[in-house]
């Protein structure tokens, strides 16, 4: 009985103390400015290799008045390494007053996000705006992004904004610069998202730089493989959600689980749902369908086929699936075919405003790089020679790039002299 009622004890001292989240100001020659304009909260783990250049391009390049108006809020969930140790040193190097660390054990991803922005709304009970990216989300333009949240300060019908993340190879846009007082929180076990859309977005060299280490992708492996228990889970009570369903195929592709993969992306496909995210199902089962066809005669590109052109079919602005399949036939050696569907891509312009999963990579340089080499074989040279130009604005150092460059431009200069030659006869 007495265990018992010491255990019964230290359970009430211990929640009692939860209660009171380890917190931490510093306070470094910067008066404190109140009302705040914005409140960068980090939900972080065991980040200890990256939290100081996250928080570092935070204040790259911002004034001090815009300095004096911002804050960090750092909500760790359970870090076994130095990650608050480099917070602090990173706050004090850099004379942050505005600044204040809590750690609290992970429930799950919505819930200890709100429970994040929470306690950063204790904090910093005046702010304006709170944004919640995460660690190795580098900020670019943070200058730009201050200014933004001046001008956006007493625009109160705009609760929230997506933000733009982007790297090479993808392009989308993510909810998450909220102004305070309007209360979102997030929802979702896993894949967790503000719960109440918006149509306003942050201007788009206003962004984050995702680029993450190694150690940063090995934990994302281990989250898949977590995400993976809670989606099938909710799955198995929701069979027709679709979002679940569509995160469920993703999950599965993550890991390398193609065939699990295409048969949730081919239940998504049967679902109504956002039409942005439908787009993206017929994609990536047109891409699934494609690779499972090279080892498994159960799937062919016929079928791949079919996808990719419903694919475009249904979102004509998006020409991911036409570059694909003129990847395709370029592979065959099927040229004619190749620059009749790259040649379509290369006409359309950038999907600017579209927010999920653009495929960055093939509208600064595929497209082009595929249009250059089929090109040459049909004998469209000035589109060839165009298409290059255009893709060695991004790949500038590729070293068949500048090889096919030089191929049509001594084609040229055969065919000017040949022109000259026979004018001077």
């Amino acid at each position: 009985m007495k265990l018992k009622k010491l255990l019964c004890s230290l359970l009430c001292i211990f929640s009692s103390l939860s209660s009171l989240f380890a917190e931490q100001s510093f306070q470094n020659g910067y008066t404190y400015y109140d009302p705040l304009l914005l409140v960068v909260v980090l939900m972080v783990k065991n980040e200890e290799p990256v939290i100081k250049p996250t928080l570092e391009s935070f204040i790259k390049g911002i004034s001090q008045e815009q300095k004096q108006s911002l804050g960090f809020f750092v909500f760790d969930t359970g870090s076994t390494d130095d990650t608050i140790a480099k917070a602090e040193e990173f706050f004090k190097e850099h004379g942050i007053a505005n600044a204040a660390i809590a750690q609290e054990p992970f429930v799950d991803f919505a819930t200890s996000r709100n429970r994040g922005l929470d306690l950063a709304e204790q904090k910093f009970p005046n702010a304006v705006f709170v944004m919640m990216p995460d660690a190795e989300w580098y900020m670019v333009n943070m200058p730009g992004l201050m200014d933004f949240c001046q001008e956006h300060k007493d625009k109160t019908i705009e609760s929230s904004y997506l933000m733009r993340i982007m790297n090479p190879s993808i392009d989308f846009y993510t909810q998450r610069l909220l102004r305070k007082d309007a209360g979102l929180r997030f929802g979702g076990v896993v894949h967790e998202t503000i719960t109440e859309g918006t149509p306003y977005k942050a201007p788009g060299d206003i962004y984050f730089d995702l680029r993450p280490s190694q150690a940063g992708a090995d934990k994302s492996m281990a989250r898949w493989k977590r995400d993976l228990d809670l989606l099938l889970k909710y799955h198995g009570e929701h069979p027709n959600d679709p979002r679940t369903t569509f995160y469920l195929a993703q999950t599965y592709a993550c890991l390398g689980d193609l065939e699990n993969a295409y048969l949730y992306y081919k239940h998504r496909s049967t679902l109504p749902g956002w039409y942005e995210e439908n787009f993206v199902t017929w994609y990536r089962l047109a891409q699934i369908t494609e690779w499972l066809a090279k080892d498994n005669e159960n799937y062919t590109w016929s079928e791949a086929l079919q996808y990719y052109l419903k694919a475009y079919s249904y979102r004509p602005c998006r020409t991911e699936p036409l570059v694909r399949i003129a990847q395709y036939y370029l592979a065959k050696g099927e040229h004619a075919l190749a620059y009749l569907f790259g040649h379509r891509a290369c006409e359309q312009p950038y999907p600017e405003h579209d927010v999920l999963f653009v495929d960055k990579d093939i509208y600064d340089f595929t497209r082009h790089d595929v249009v250059g080499i089929s090109s040459w074989y049909i004998g469209e040279y000035d589109m060839g020679e165009a298409q290059v130009r255009n893709a060695l604005k991004n790949r500038p150092h590729l070293e068949h790039l500048t090889k096919n460059l030089k191929f049509y431009e001594d084609r040229k200069a055969i065919v000017e002299q040949q022109v000259a030659a026979a004018a001077a006869a």
